[in-house]
């Protein structure tokens, strides 16, 4: 029995002290974001952080509070003027585009290639730690386990 204390108390301790990660703060808070829309004539904006569709005329700056943002906006009429989307966060310029095709698209804010940071460890992924104390539950759940019927059959 003196034993089985023992080992109790050593996995407890264990799990206690596992590196759970949590995610910055500054990772999740909201930042300020402008989307610029620099157009004469009429645009249809999709915005993802507040999942709007939004139509207007002109140029606009659609201002959203979010994590993350992205956009999508499309020009509604065949002209070849040019439309050019800015994507600000926090007084910084993330993204911008131009188009002067008709009906023409743009996308600012989304992954266009390689998308992923290889400079962010797995072990710093949201919810690695929870998989890692599941998984140190277990495997305590049954070496005790086992080790209490070695402890039966002595």
């Amino acid at each position: 029995m003196k034993y089985v204390s023992l080992r109790l108390c050593i996995v407890f301790l264990v799990i206690a002290f596992l590196p759970i990660s949590h995610a910055s703060v500054d990772a999740q808070s909201e930042k300020n974001w402008e989307i610029k829309i620099d157009y004469s004539g009429e645009w249809r904006a999709l915005v993802e952080s507040d999942n709007s569709d939004r139509r207007g005329y002109g140029s606009e700056t659609i201002t959203t509070y979010a994590a993350t943002e992205s956009a999508t906006v499309r020009k509604l009429d065949d002209s070849s003027k040019e439309m050019c989307i800015e994507l600000w966060s926090d007084g910084e310029l993330v993204d911008d585009d131009c188009t002067s095709s008709g009906y023409g698209e743009i996308e600012v804010g989304k992954c266009k290639s390689n998308c992923g940071d290889p400079s962010v460890p797995f072990s710093e992924m949201p919810g690695f730690g929870l998989i890692i104390a599941t998984l140190a539950l277990i495997c305590s759940a049954v070496y005790l386990r086992s080790g209490n019927l070695n402890i039966r059959n002595q």
